[in-house]
């Protein structure tokens, strides 16, 4: 963060056993970066005009090291050419093939489910209709089992 200058290193800081805010550069040492040397100016030839002689610099230019980068060490971790999916493909498909077998069996049964229990219902109201309309006793019979199965599911 003092690199990126997003704080100083005179901005206050303070850490457990501390009395008081010190400056960060007193709790944390920063090592001084010297900055690179400045190549010395590099001098015009002489003008047409042999009397006036200006020195001409140039801006300072990074040169780049004539040190050769040393062999870095080979990674621990070799890395497979391909990924998971591309060397188990066949296992993926399988797998896959299957999810769809079983859902697809899940949503059939519950299709069926839903249109016998839609049947059911439909005769139950078609039964309870015909004892309301032509018998009583029949249709108090079946008024009584709704109030208790209702009380069950309390």
């Amino acid at each position: 963060m003092v690199a990126a200058r997003s704080i100083a290193p005179t901005d206050p800081g303070w850490h457990d056993g501390l009395t008081d805010w010190q400056p960060l550069n007193t709790l944390f040492p920063i090592p001084v970066q010297t900055p690179a040397p400045v190549p010395p100016p590099i001098l015009s030839p002489v003008a047409a005009n042999p009397a006036s002689s200006r020195v001409v610099t140039a801006a300072p230019v990074a040169m780049k090291s004539q040190v050769p980068p040393t062999p870095s060490a080979k990674p621990s971790v070799v890395k497979p050419k391909h990924g998971f999916y591309r060397r188990h493909w066949k296992a993926c498909v399988i797998v896959v093939v299957a999810l769809i077998l079983i859902l697809q069996e899940k949503m059939v049964r519950s299709n069926y489910e839903y249109r016998i229990k839609q049947e059911d219902e439909r005769a139950y109201r078609e039964r309870l209709n015909y004892a309301r309309l032509y018998d009583r006793d029949e249709y108090n019979r079946l008024m009584q089992a709704e109030e208790i199965a209702r009380a069950l599911k309390r």
